[in-house]
């Protein structure tokens, strides 16, 4: 769950392309396009402006972007009032704002578990991260 005692160790902004898998192991914000899939061992928090086509793996997620993809978050996720998600998503916990919208399968809880194990098993290794 996000703190207000939570650093900000990275931003990627607005005008921010990428074409491949962000990786990072702390507390990140990404406004920009992304083509390929995000993963944090800490928290994610996804800007109105951010459009992804792929995959996002993370601790705790706060969404209000648009994703064609799957979200695979291990303790919680919340998406937020402009949010659009096209795809599945498997979380512990969900929070769905007002006017966010999702188009795909939800998963929480005991239904999320054992799909987010095997998922975060399978892309450490595809993406080369030590545990």
């Amino acid at each position: 769950m996000f703190k207000e005692t939570d650093e900000l160790t990275g931003f990627l902004g607005s005008e921010t392309k990428i074409d491949g898998n962000l990786i990072t192991k702390k507390l990140l914000r990404f406004d920009g396009f992304l083509k390929g899939k995000i993963y944090s061992n800490d928290s994610v928090i996804i800007g109105a402006s951010a459009k992804i086509i792929g995959e996002i793996y993370c601790r705790n997620l706060k969404f209000d972007g648009e994703l064609e993809g799957d979200i695979y978050c291990l303790e919680r996720a919340e998406l937020k009032e402009n949010s659009r998600v096209n795809g599945n998503i498997f979380s512990e916990k969900l929070e769905l704002h007002d006017h966010g919208f999702v188009n795909g399968k939800v998963f929480v809880g005991k239904f999320a578990r054992k799909k987010l194990e095997e998922k975060f098993e399978s892309i450490k290794k595809e993406l080369g991260i030590e545990k």
